[in-house]
């Protein structure tokens, strides 16, 4: 048997898959699990707006490279 966590954790992956692959908007796969729905509702929320926005949070290249060179120096 799952735990609760764990379970929680396999609906939200499925949720994920189903709103990114264009099968289901929040609402369907919310539906779908009404005992949970206000708790998912936050969570697939979230996670929706991360993915949107996901270039945001993407490093610059310069970030990177001095990044890069500062790792490397503290190792030196």
């Amino acid at each position: 048997m799952v735990d609760s966590v764990g379970n929680m954790d396999v609906i939200l992956q499925s949720c994920i898959n189903m709103m990114l692959g264009g099968q289901a908007r929040l609402e369907t796969v919310v539906s779908n699990y009404p005992d949970r729905a206000d708790e998912l509702r936050p969570l697939l929320a979230s996670a929706l707006w991360l993915w949107s926005n996901r270039s945001v949070f993407d490093p610059r290249p310069e970030f990177i490279k001095s990044s890069r060179k500062r790792l490397v120096a503290s190792i030196n």
